[in-house]
């Protein structure tokens, strides 16, 4: 209660991404969308490790390594959108999309149906799409002059903050949208490896 008018005061100097008035680059108004999308695919990938689990080991421990990675890239990228973060998650990342691609159009060698492609259905597909937007914002900050471009672009912060909290919402709708459908056998998500049909 004593600190209201201290929090009330602040909450007038400072949004989201910083002062009131001030401007902020491209670069720093993306760091919590990007989280919030590996943050999103990781809990997919970890809803279906119970059912990759049943097909096959192999199956499963892919999906708690993709889940495991993405959700501490998520949090290793909020606190600190370096480089070599960066980096990391475009590697992975990248690779997860790859797989995915095999799976759906040649299928994978190893697996429960080695050579089967395997059907696409939409947490799986979410998935990735969430993956490729890593991607893509992470190559950004890679590669020099995508990264001053994002650098130069700037926007009010209240603009800004608009457009994150936005961003976020929608990220969230999404992910619950693909974790609802998970749960209900509507599909068995992933990016990654094998998405069989509903049911045992």
């Amino acid at each position: 209660m004593l600190a209201s008018p201290f929090i009330a005061g602040a909450l007038q100097r400072r949004t989201l991404l910083g002062p009131r008035g001030s401007e902020v680059a491209l670069d720093g108004a993306m760091v919590l969308p990007v989280a919030t999308l590996s943050l999103g695919a990781g809990l997919i990938h970890m809803a279906v490790i119970p059912d990759h689990f049943g097909e096959d080991a192999l199956s499963g421990l892919f999906f708690v390594v993709a889940a495991a990675f993405q959700l501490a890239w998520a949090l290793a990228w909020a606190r600190r959108p370096q480089r070599g973060v960066a980096v990391a998650g475009l590697g992975v990342n990248a690779a997860i999309v790859a797989i995915w691609l095999l799976s759906r159009t040649v299928g994978l060698p190893l697996g429960a149906e080695p050579g089967v492609p395997e059907p696409l259905a939409a947490p799986d597909f979410l998935a990735t799409i969430f993956e490729l937007g890593i991607v893509c914002a992470t190559l950004g900050c890679i590669v020099s002059p995508l990264r001053r471009a994002l650098q130069r672009a700037s926007f009010p912060v209240a603009s800004a903050d608009l457009a994150l909290v936005m961003a976020l919402v929608v990220i969230s709708m999404v992910t619950s949208y693909a974790m609802a459908e998970i749960s209900t056998g509507g599909g068995h998500a992933d990016a990654n490896a094998e998405v069989t049909s509903p049911g045992p």
